[in-house]
């Protein structure tokens, strides 16, 4: 029996004799016989040794079968620990001892004497320990693997066959290819050909990989190729080449990748990022496999490969990102540290913040980075540490990025150190632990900008502590090191909300009248201050009470109406089930300036339904008022809000039954069915199955349910899809939508840009011309079915190319449609030229910006935050630019053109404030007058045709008086194109307010 079959081990019997001793008869006869078994079985392996012992003490031992035995013997002991039976040591002194022999010498044997002996012949040997003849034929040695049988054999010939077979075949086509290059310069096109459709047929590389021949050959094809600028089949080539395994060195850099790279990771004109294809194409490229340990890179390649890092970390490709440092670390030699800031930020945009201080720690720290950089990149590692809850890595962070700034003579940012404290606060809420960081913090305060913020954060604090006590003593260090500056008004503020915690509310008032001197721009923080101290007064006071002092500070301190401050009233009047004031409110807030849509509804809604309990009917009379305020504050969301309240407040079948025939009346459409129908064409279209699409839409269309824009805009991709060229059926559905009052800017946009696109696919010289074809033709199908294109839809065509980074394409698009539809420049709006503005700052047209400059001028249009933002960002990424790499003339003439705007932009905006202001006094002025001789009328008893006169004069004495105002005296805010936040006039007030 062979000695190699699994035997029951001891601890197995012991547990199934323990198991015999408390069970059925049946589990102790199982045991019995594992128990003969295990006996027999060592009898006969016994039996199989003694005998191998005393054949190899035989006279006969070396006659013609000893090599057999020898096998056998070997097999034995490579079995050794199968021996179960035997000591540890037993076979040590019936090993052989191999030496080497030496040159001239024959190859011996060194046995023990005991080998010596006579051993019987090979017939004389039990069938049963014959060993193989393949083994006895092959001599053996102490360390030597084991050997191997004729089907491993055979499998072993045929793989070395197949091997020479494969280096032959790629040695044939080695010499095909020199062939045909050294023919004539014609065929390099057919060289490589060959070498790609060889290996695209399935050409094998063997485990030894490609023929150097080959890998020549490629070399000079690779080579050939380049200087004939088909680079498209370099790529090809080298890809090939990478991926047959790892490559030497020296034969990589004879491809010459640097050029190959470069060519890959060009940016196109008018983009701003290299095709995320090539780019991977090009890390590939850079991170070769090699036979050996890289060497020291090339300083070319070294600066390739921040390059790489700094495309890579742009595009979102974090992962290449990091493999790539990892490259430049490896191969860096003594050069300094590069491209850290983008392994950081890639590392955090994977989400491993637990590598982010390391990572800073190790590296960061030991490069010397621009003030923008610098900022950016440790933002980020303390952004990681506040999401691991690890206070004490960020304080060290802080403590890095001081000396890093004071190396650099850099100023660090105050919010760092204004999330750390406010994470230690918020994390613990324990005044000592965060005052003792303070204490820690605040010799990195000269360091920053605005160190007064510092202070104003913990005496925060110390005021939501109640601990007034310490918020003096800080701010009394405060003032001892700095001036009084705008930026304490929120300071004073957390004095202000120290007094309504106190209910001093005659102190909070007389606070904020020593705050309206240092009220800057819009008066967000101004209003941002008010709002704790509201939520703190409605706790306490009744609704009239919480009237009178918002029209306190809305009249009086010029407060502007926030989403904060109009969600408390609103709150405030939902709980005393005000329903005429909750709309007035909003009335107000609208006119105020507060940005109101129907979501606000939809919320407003939902909460008086959620939170305050009310039944349906309130609900839908809340809703007719706030729809009475205008046809932007409800949508089909608001109808399905309002059916999902009516039943799940829903009593009986009658009562369910009435609600419906109510919600019916609102929208004559099936709208129940408009959720599922917008399912099925998501799913279909996901399905890219555009006939089911149609289908689906068609039948809906059929059975009257409400279809909004997402509807339509699925229809209509799903049209183009199936006729590329006819828009018959598409300009159908858009004019059929258009006529149940559905908004179609998405869809005409949809249709736009799949033209152009299909467009600039086909290429040619005359595009522009073919651009006014398609303007023409596709306007005069629209205008055809009575639909008027307006600026919005051009506006948001060329902004969504441009988010495709398409910005050639959305100016020329803008300048055709515009000449055709006979658009005045004088009608531009903000949004129109701020989409330009985009287009011509990415394609660094300096015409086209100075053009926009001059129409905002022309049209007297006061440019808002985003556009000023744009330019900030472009003014900032071109300042980066200039800093990293060498500055052109032409770069530094696009910098002062953004120089130039921006402060022509200031100076508007500038402008515009001063004459808010001044029709704000005149406004307040009239209005106050007005009501001083309404009261006197009132006293008087005046005569009604004479108050009817008096008021005519009033009303024409507003509109001579305030210049530049919207309608009812409300002023344009220059910043949101909104009505002016706190100019309203005192009545305005007081019926908001229902006095």
């Amino acid at each position: 029996m062979p000695t190699t079959l699994p035997v029951p081990s001891k601890g197995a019997l012991r547990a199934l004799r323990n198991i015999a001793l408390g069970t059925s008869c049946t589990i102790a006869f199982g045991a019995g016989m594992l128990t003969e078994d295990r006996r027999r079985r060592i009898n006969s392996a016994q039996e199989v040794h003694n005998n191998a012992k005393k054949l190899k003490s035989a006279r006969q031992y070396h006659s013609a079968g000893t090599t057999s035995l020898e096998d056998f013997e070997d097999q034995t002991l490579r079995h050794r620990e199968d021996a179960f039976w035997l000591p540890s040591n037993v076979l040590r002194s019936k090993l052989r001892i191999v030496v080497d022999p030496k040159p001239g010498e024959d190859f011996r044997v060194l046995e023990t004497p005991a080998a010596k002996d006579h051993i019987p012949a090979l017939h004389e040997v039990p069938k049963h320990i014959r060993p193989d003849p393949v083994f006895a034929a092959m001599p053996q040695a102490e360390n030597s693997p084991p050997p191997l049988g004729h089907r491993a054999l055979r499998r072993l010939r045929a793989q070395s066959n197949r091997e020479l077979d494969l280096q032959e075949r790629q040695y044939k086509l080695a010499l095909e290819i020199t062939k045909l290059m050294e023919e004539n310069a014609t065929g390099i096109g057919g060289a490589a050909s060959l070498f790609v459709d060889a290996f695209e047929s399935g050409l094998a590389v063997g485990d030894s990989g490609i023929h150097p021949l080959l890998v020549d050959a490629a070399i000079k094809l690779s080579g050939v190729c380049q200087k004939h600028s088909k680079y498209e089949m370099v790529h090809r080539i080298l890809d090939i080449i990478l991926n047959s395994g790892p490559i030497a060195e020296d034969d990589y850099h004879r491809f010459k990748p640097y050029e190959i790279i470069r060519t890959l990771v060009k940016v196109e004109r008018g983009s701003r990022l290299a095709d995320p294809v090539n780019l991977r194409k090009a890390c590939k490229i850079y991170l070769a496999k090699f036979k050996e340990k890289p060497e020291t890179m090339s300083q070319h390649m070294f600066f390739l490969g921040e390059r790489l890092c700094q495309e890579t970390c742009s595009a979102g490709m974090y992962d290449l990102t990091q493999l790539v440092f990892t490259r430049l670390e490896s191969c860096r030699g003594g050069r300094p540290l590069i491209a850290v800031d983008h392994l950081i930020t890639a590392t955090h945009g994977r989400g491993h913040h637990k590598r982010m201080f390391r990572y800073y720690s190790n590296f960061y720290t030991k490069t010397t980075p621009k003030r923008p950089e610098f900022l950016q990149v440790t933002s980020l590692v303390i952004d990681s540490m506040l999401v691991l809850k690890q206070i004490d890595k960020a304080e060290k962070v802080l403590i890095s990025a001081s000396r890093m700034a004071e190396n650099g003579n850099m100023k660090m940012s105050t919010t760092w150190l204004l999330r750390v404290l406010g994470e230690e606060w918020r994390s613990n809420r324990d005044m000592v632990r965060a005052e003792a960081l303070f204490v820690r913090l605040e010799p990195l305060l000269p360091l920053t900008s605005h160190p007064q913020a510092l202070y104003g954060a913990i005496i925060q604090y110390c005021v939501e502590s109640r601990d007034d006590g310490r918020a003096l003593h800080y701010y009394s260090q405060l003032r001892e090191s700095h001036e009084p500056t705008s930026g304490d008004l929120r300071i004073y503020g957390h004095f202000a909300l120290a007094k309504a915690y106190r209910e001093d509310w005659e102190g909070v008032k007389e606070d904020f009248r020593k705050m309206k001197p240092f009220r800057t721009g819009d008066g967000d923080d101004y209003s941002a201050i008010f709002t704790p101290i509201l939520k703190e007064f409605s706790k306490k006071h009744s609704v009239s009470e919480i009237e009178d002092f918002i029209r306190h500070f809305l009249v009086e301190m010029h407060l502007k109406t926030t989403r904060h401050i109009m969600n408390i009233m609103i709150d405030v009047y939902s709980k005393a089930r005000e329903l005429d004031a909750i709309s007035r409110w909003i009335n107000y807030a609208i006119a105020d300036g507060c940005n109101i849509d129907a979501v606000t509804t939809n919320i407003i809604l939902k909460n008086c339904a959620s939170t305050f309990d009310y039944h349906f009917e309130e609900i839908y009379a809340l809703y007719n008022k706030i729809r009475e305020l205008g046809p932007q504050m409800v949508d089909h969301n608001t109808i399905g809000l309002l059916r999902s309240i009516a039943f799940s407040h829903c009593s009986n079948q009658t009562t369910a039954t009435k609600r419906l025939r109510i919600l019916k009346s609102l929208n004559p459409e099936q709208s129940e069915n408009s959720m599922e129908v917008y399912r099925a064409l998501a799913m279909t279209y996901a399905k890219e199955n555009y006939v089911a699409v149609l289908k689906v839409y068609k039948l809906a269309e059929r059975d009257h349910v409400h279809l909004g824009p997402n509807h339509l805009l699925f229809a209509v991709r799903a049209s183009l899809r199936l006729h590329r060229q006819d828009i018959r059926e598409t300009s159908r559905f858009i004019e059929n939508a258009h006529t149940r009052g559905v908004d179609i800017t998405r869809a005409i946009s949809t249709v736009f840009i799949d033209q152009m696109s299909s467009l600039y696919e086909e290429g040619g010289s005359s595009n522009r011309e073919r651009l006014d074809e398609l303007a023409r033709n596709t306007i005069t199908a629209y205008e055809r079915s009575g639909i008027t294109i307006p600026q919005s839809v051009l506006t948001h065509t060329a902004s969504v190319l441009q988010k495709q980074c398409r910005y050639r394409e959305s100016i020329d698009f803008w300048d055709t449609m515009s000449r055709r539809l006979q658009i005045h420049p004088s009608s531009f709006d903000l949004p129109t030229l701020t989409t330009l503005l985009q287009g011509y700052l990415k394609l660094h047209d300096m015409s086209g910006i100075r053009w926009v400059v001059k129409m905002l001028s022309a049209n007297r249009l006061t440019p808002d935050t985003h556009v000023m933002r744009v330019l900030k960002n472009t003014r900032r990424s071109t300042i980066l630019h200039i800093e990293a790499t060498f500055a052109s003339s032409s770069l530094l003439t696009f910098l002062d053109c953004v120089e130039e705007a921006l402060q022509a932009f200031k100076t508007i905006r500038e402008d515009a404030m001063v004459n808010r202001k001044e029709a704000r006094t005149k406004l307040i002025n009239i209005m106050e007058t007005a009501i001083e001789d309404q009261a006197l009328r009132e006293a008087f008893q005046v005569a009604p045709s004479l108050k009817g006169a008096t008021a005519e004069a009033l009303e024409g004495q507003v509109s001579h008086n305030v210049n530049g105002c919207g309608m009812e005296g409300v002023c344009l805010d220059p910043d949101t194109g909104s009505a002016e936040d706190a100019n309203l006039p005192p009545e305005r007030v007081s019926v908001a307010l229902g006095r």
